[in-house]
């Protein structure tokens, strides 16, 4: 007999604290120096190829994580408005948006971490179209 997994009820700033924790984890694991934004914007608005290396998959992923983690916490800031905390109506209104970073980020944790880490898996779900 296989148990469910017991749901824990988290409140939204715990979910999103929990998620940024992770993301700068996942940073100090894989980005050990700062990153200049002329070298980010090389890998993040780069046209599209097929890449020769690990180190270029590695640069690639690197930079979207460094990106992605900084523009997180500018969005979170803006659900914040003003509040000590993100609300779960905020939570609500920008869903879509950060259900964009989780799906986003999954291949570029996994491709990461998963060098260091074989088992490792940022999550396992399937995106919800509306």
């Amino acid at each position: 007999m296989q148990l469910k997994p017991r749901r824990i009820r988290k409140s939204a700033a715990i979910c999103l604290s929990d998620f940024v924790s992770h993301l700068e984890w996942l940073k100090s694991r894989h980005c050990p120096k700062t990153y200049q934004d002329a070298y980010l914007v090389s890998w993040v608005f780069r046209k599209p190829k097929a890449f020769n290396t690990h180190s270029e998959i590695a640069g690639y992923c690197r930079a979207h994580l460094v990106v992605a983690l900084d523009q997180l916490k500018k969005l979170i800031t803006k659900m914040r408005a003003g509040r000590p905390q993100v609300t779960e109506m905020q939570l609500r209104k920008y869903q879509p948006y950060l259900t964009d970073y989780l799906f986003d980020l999954r291949l570029i944790a996994q491709t990461l971490e998963r060098r260091k880490d074989s088992t490792y898996e940022f999550f396992s779900a399937a995106k919800r179209t509306a």
